[in-house]
């Protein structure tokens, strides 16, 4: 038997090198705003593994070589948005993914992303989160003026960074 697996004592969901999974959102979101995503990634997989997912778009699509954002692939406004990793700014297209527990933030006003899919890039398999997931806030409104409590919230609950 398998028991819980945790990171920094904390549970978390762990997504296997398969990279078959899916987890379908019972109501997609099509104005999302702010993301604040606690993950690691096993950079296991040099495919497209994105942050979020769609059935139909990809917003949140990244690059090969563990990119956290395609430079022209993912939305414009997500890849031109405000990217956070721990609370410091990242360019998400030349930045590869965590392989410690970090807190990823995106927040982008431009225009809304769409999500229906917590891993998954659209329909195609094996295109998944390749790592661990222990929460994702998901906002359609613009946190860039709570960015740092809500950061600093995750962080104290999780002890990621200092």
């Amino acid at each position: 038997t398998t028991g819980v697996v945790t990171e920094n004592g904390k549970p978390v969901v762990q997504w296997d090198t398969t990279a078959t999974d899916l987890l379908t959102m019972q109501t997609a979101l099509s104005s999302v705003q702010s993301i604040f995503h606690v993950s690691s990634s096993t950079n296991t997989i040099t495919r497209y593994i994105p942050i979020l997912g769609d059935a139909t778009h990809r917003d949140y699509h990244s690059d090969t070589a563990n990119i956290l954002l395609h430079p022209t692939a993912a939305a414009s406004y997500v890849v031109n948005g405000d990217n956070y990793i721990n609370g410091v700014s990242k360019d998400y297209t030349t930045t590869t993914k965590p392989t410690s527990q970090s807190v990823l933030t995106l927040i982008h006003t431009q225009a809304s992303g769409r999500v229906s899919q917590l891993t998954r890039d659209r329909s195609f398999s094996p295109r998944s989160w390749d790592g661990n997931i222990q929460e994702i806030l998901i906002y359609e409104s613009d946190q860039s003026s709570n960015r740092t409590n809500i950061e600093d919230n995750i962080n104290t609950f999780y002890d990621i960074y200092s």
